[in-house]
């Protein structure tokens, strides 16, 4: 799942890049980059909170808790 958030981040920046590089700055294509943009990075952030969460929760599942 951390392969996948990263590919998010990479496919976000891409985007990103292409929009940048287009000439006319006024181009429909832009603006539609930059949404693609905004939801790989919404995924990719969407992954890393549930990646973090599971992780939290790992040492109650491995009965490896420590209480001290």
């Amino acid at each position: 799942m951390k392969i996948l958030a990263s590919y998010f981040r990479t496919q976000a920046d891409l985007c990103r890049e292409i929009a940048d590089a287009l000439t006319h700055q006024d181009d429909p294509a832009i603006s539609k980059l930059r949404d693609m943009a905004v939801e790989f990075d919404h995924n990719a952030g969407a992954l890393e909170r549930w990646l973090a969460e599971e992780a939290s929760i790992e040492p109650f599942r491995a009965g490896t808790l420590d209480l001290h």
